[in-house]
């Protein structure tokens, strides 16, 4: 008999004076935009089984999709400029073994290459997944006005009030993107770690001498090298091209990410800036041409991503 708990909604109290029912299975997260999900949302109610069960997570991604009226365009997901910049979650799905919000259609793959992952004794984890526009706001901010590590180029620690201003738009760059431009606001884009690695006490830095042959992550960037692929992954950060510094614990869904990324521009994130207080304002306006071309639009592009059951899917 599955043991059920009551866990309570993000940002949200359970209403007063009323009991939960008992749900048939585990079921995820999602954010949706009917009548019905506000409703569902209301009631602050999240049932989790302690079991996962892949019909229940088929059936929420099913549901998510039939109530935010997934747009396709030539096949492919078509995102709202909200979606695109992390000001919407229609698009997500949040779940709860492991804990973390994603694309739709992310969803599954994710869980498949998880599951792949666990046959061999790699806890596939994310330590980051879906990150809202106000979240990447508060990074931003917090990184300019030194309330935040920060850290340049190749990893050392900085002093951001001994930094000019347009010195510290450039260091927040390698690590951090600009609110509004960072592929976590997509939900096809997650930071992963193997949770069975991690020695007793340990603090991930985040750093690529975690993934490196001598590092605590090397069996995980390993197996990352050989079968993410297979499931639709690939890591956008993996060689420095003049933007982001190699981040190898970043994993991509090409198909989705790369349906987003085709639909993002300057004049996307230029709307998305305008009515917010940002540190660095006037260098990131002067530049914001440039910046998304370094920023944004340059990555590593994807292998032929071949899917578990063997076929070739779209980048």
């Amino acid at each position: 008999m599955w043991r059920r708990q009551w866990l309570p909604a993000q940002r949200e109290s359970p209403p007063s004076g009323r009991r939960p029912v008992r749900a048939a299975g585990r079921r995820p997260r999602t954010f949706l935009s009917s009548a019905a999900a506000r409703k569902q949302r209301r009631t602050g109610r999240i049932w989790s089984s302690g079991c996962a069960k892949s019909h229940d997570v088929n059936l929420a991604v099913r549901r998510a999709s039939s109530a935010a009226g997934v747009r396709q365009l030539m096949g492919q997901p078509r995102f709202s400029i909200d979606e695109l910049t992390g000001r919407a979650h229609t698009h997500i799905v949040e779940i709860d073994d492991p804990r973390c919000r994603l694309h739709r259609d992310v969803v599954e793959p994710f869980l498949a290459m998880r599951r792949a992952a666990a046959d061999e004794g790699i806890d596939l984890v994310p330590f980051s997944s879906f990150r809202d526009f106000g979240r990447q706001l508060e990074i931003w901010n917090a990184k300019a006005r030194g309330e935040r590590e920060l850290r340049g180029a190749d990893g050392e620690l900085l002093d951001a009030a001994a930094l000019d201003e347009p010195a510290r738009v450039e260091a927040i760059l390698c690590w951090s993107a600009l609110p509004g431009a960072s592929r976590h606001h997509w939900g096809t884009d997650l930071d992963v770690l193997d949770r069975a690695a991690l020695p007793p006490g340990y603090r991930v830095k985040a750093v690529p001498q975690e993934f490196a042959p001598d590092g605590v992550f090397a069996r995980l960037d390993a197996w990352l090298s050989v079968h993410a692929a297979r499931f639709g992954f690939y890591r956008p950060y993996t060689t420095w091209r003049g933007g982001v510094r190699p981040e190898p614990w970043h994993l991509s869904h090409a198909p989705v990410a790369g349906a987003a990324l085709a639909q993002y521009s300057e004049a996307v994130l230029r709307q998305a800036l305008a009515d917010v207080e940002i540190e660095g304002r006037a260098v990131i306006e002067g530049r914001l041409a440039e910046l998304v071309s370094r920023y944004v639009l340059n990555v590593d592009p994807p292998p032929a991503v071949v899917s578990a059951a063997g076929a070739t899917r779209p980048a």
